[in-house]
């Protein structure tokens, strides 16, 4: 799972850094609770509970926990009602700490910073961390949000085993490429209004106008190259936002981009089925890391080039596409 790991490591490590180093910049807001905490935290006797798809456990008390069990129901219901896939045969687990100290323990064994707001690891210790810790003015359900679709993703990836690798260990090859997975995990990351209930579409302020200075100044990346990056390479700051203006513009600018959106994830998916049946032929040749390494370079080729037959048709040559976009993105506001 190596492989795996450094793509959350770096993929963290930006995110945090957005969120330590835009203190001036508009911040996500939701109608939601204080946390409230034992008067002893202690993880030894940490409260666990059962939702229809996740364990949660965490050493708050027993209000926090029934507040997790609410949002990330409310998350994966919002998951699924997009992607119209549901995470069969698996409990998803949540840890949830009332501290640091715990937490960067297992942020440690992972190779993360102590100063991450929270990571998904597939990976012993499997499931999302996060401490409970308002960092720069961010609620920490925020980030639950966030990791939680990761974790939705990685859950819905293609299964494998092959003869290199621990007979109990399962390897999951993630079936959407990285600029999307990454723009959805800030779209609904945005769409949180309350503990309970979210409404995808809603603009996220900091990335919003992270890009629109971007934007104004010349300096975004391309379309394409962002749309090039694989799992494993530095996914920039910059990066994440304009992923996160690219899923915005599909699912929220018009009726005909979201059906354009949708014809381009079917195809995406019609191509990624055929492309795994391939591999599944070739697997005993790959070590764990080789396996992902290559599928996740083919799960690239496959988004551009989906990208540009289902998208580009429209706008006839990319320069077009970015032009709309741009426009777009200049004229939209967060209140």
């Amino acid at each position: 799972m190596g492989h795996f790991m450094f793509l959350l490591r770096f993929t963290l490590l930006a995110l945090l850094s957005l969120l330590l180093g835009s203190c001036s910049a508009p911040k996500l807001s939701a109608n939601l609770p204080e946390i409230s905490f034992r008067t002893t935290p202690s993880w030894e006797s940490a409260i666990e509970v059962q939702s229809p798809h996740y364990y949660i456990k965490t050493d708050t008390d027993d209000q926090t926990a029934a507040l997790i069990k609410n949002l990330m129901e409310a998350a994966y219901a919002s998951y699924e009602q997009l992607t119209g896939m549901s995470v069969e045969g698996a409990t998803m687990n949540v840890n949830v700490y009332s501290s640091t100290r715990i937490y960067e323990d297992h942020a440690e064994r992972v190779g993360l910073s102590h100063a991450t707001t929270g990571f998904f690891s597939p990976a012993p210790p499997k499931g999302i961390h996060i401490p409970l810790i308002d960092r720069s003015g961010i609620h920490p359900f925020f980030t639950l949000v966030h990791e939680g679709w990761h974790q939705y993703v990685y859950n819905l990836g293609y299964s494998v085993k092959n003869d290199t690798s621990d007979p109990e260990e399962i390897i999951k090859l993630i079936p959407i490429p990285l600029w999307m997975n990454e723009g959805l995990a800030l779209y609904f990351e945005a769409a949180l209004i309350d503990e309970k209930h979210l409404r995808p579409g809603d603009i996220h302020p900091t990335r919003l106008a992270h890009l629109k200075k971007l934007l104004r100044s010349n300096k975004a990346p391309r379309i394409l190259d962002v749309i090039n990056k694989t799992y494993g390479e530095a996914f920039t700051n910059n990066d994440y936002s304009v992923a996160w203006g690219l899923v915005q513009y599909f699912l929220s600018s018009s009726e005909a981009k979201r059906l354009k959106w949708r014809a381009f994830v079917r195809e995406l998916n019609i191509q990624t089925n055929k492309v795994f049946q391939e591999l599944s032929n070739t697997i005993e040749h790959f070590s764990p890391i080789e396996l992902q390494q290559n599928w996740a370079n083919k799960i690239m080729v496959l988004s551009r080039n989906v990208f540009y037959e289902e998208i580009m048709q429209e706008d006839d040559c990319l320069e077009n596409f970015e032009k709309s976009w741009r426009d777009y993105i200049l004229k939209q506001d967060f209140f």
